[in-house]
């Protein structure tokens, strides 16, 4: 009776571990969007037909095609808002983008700092650099000219005058002057445009969005000081 009953435990516990097993390999296998049975639509289709099948079905672990594969894993991970899932992802560029999504999706600039890819970490710092309103954001962008457009965007949107110096191109850090200054009706701020006529432009157009002709008097450039002074006398 006794080596009944051994027996017995020893086939309940191979019964057991069989079937912790094959439920562990279901949860990998739908974690990535695949299933233990194949009876999809698409298994009848070959190649890159096939592929693209399970991506719409999104049966990523079915996938032939690793970049194909590594897409879909991304567009699973958004649509079950997991964002680890985005590790399952091999192509570094691909990770690197959902790791993004999620970041920006979270408005989280902690994330982007584990972003190898960097075009996607800077569009990281650069997406939730503009959100918040933060230029120090701004200054973690390697593209120059992401970099610039970053502070010359929350310049503007936040009247920081002081962003726009980090622009390197004389004619439009000048235009991002302007605006702020016409934006707070401060003259002052003209006085950092990059030359003399530019610093006359700027107090012009001051002094007609504030309707203060006083401010025609600061113009050096004697014609545009007319022309100021005539915005008013023809009022």
């Amino acid at each position: 009776m006794r080596k009944v009953i051994v027996v017995l435990m020893v086939i309940a516990l191979l019964f057991i571990t069989s079937c912790s097993f094959l439920t562990k390999t279901a949860s990998v296998a739908d974690i990535t969007g695949g299933s233990v049975v194949d009876d999809s639509k698409c298994v009848s289709l070959e190649g890159p037909a096939k592929d693209e099948c399970y991506s719409e079905e999104m049966l990523c672990s079915k996938i032939q095609n690793e970049q194909v594969r590594d897409s879909c894993v991304a567009e699973l991970a958004k649509a079950k808002d997991d964002v680890g899932i985005c590790n399952l992802i091999k192509s570094e560029e691909t990770k690197s983008f959902c790791l993004e999504e999620f970041a920006v999706k979270d408005n989280n600039e902690e994330a982007c700092v584990d972003i190898k890819d960097q075009y996607w970490k800077d569009n990281c710092n650069y997406k939730i650099g503009l959100t918040k309103e933060d230029d120090k954001l701004c200054s973690l962008i390697s593209d120059p000219k992401q970099k610039e457009k970053c502070f010359h965007t929350i310049a503007l949107d936040t009247d920081n005058y002081e962003l726009c110096k980090h622009i390197s191109e004389p004619l439009k850090m000048d235009g991002c002057l302007v605006k702020i200054a016409e934006n707070t009706k401060n003259v002052d701020i003209c006085n950092e445009s990059s030359s003399d006529f530019r610093i006359d432009v700027c107090r012009f157009e001051v002094a007609k969005v504030s309707g203060n002709e006083d401010l025609c008097n600061l113009i050096g450039f004697h014609e545009m000081k007319k022309t100021c002074e005539g915005l008013f006398t023809e009022n």
